[in-house]
């Protein structure tokens, strides 16, 4: 999973440990990380006090995600 925002991003892997469906093409996810070291973890604190709310994910883009 890669997770960025405007301040950088970190690439780790994550498990889809739920989800909840919100609508039509439309879905909650809860996930779980692995450990993580001091960055990854800094990040993810920053990450989630900067966006305490339900935020929308972009739209995935295969082509552009490949890279």
């Amino acid at each position: 999973m890669r997770l960025w925002d405007d301040h950088g991003g970190i690439e780790t892997e994550a498990e889809v440990t739920w989800r909840k469906r919100l609508g039509f093409f439309k879905h909650e996810i809860g996930v779980r990380f692995p450990p993580l070291d001091d960055v990854g973890r800094t990040f993810l604190q920053r990450m989630a006090s900067d966006h305490r709310f339900r935020q929308t994910i972009n739209e995935c883009d295969p082509a552009r995600d490949a890279a």
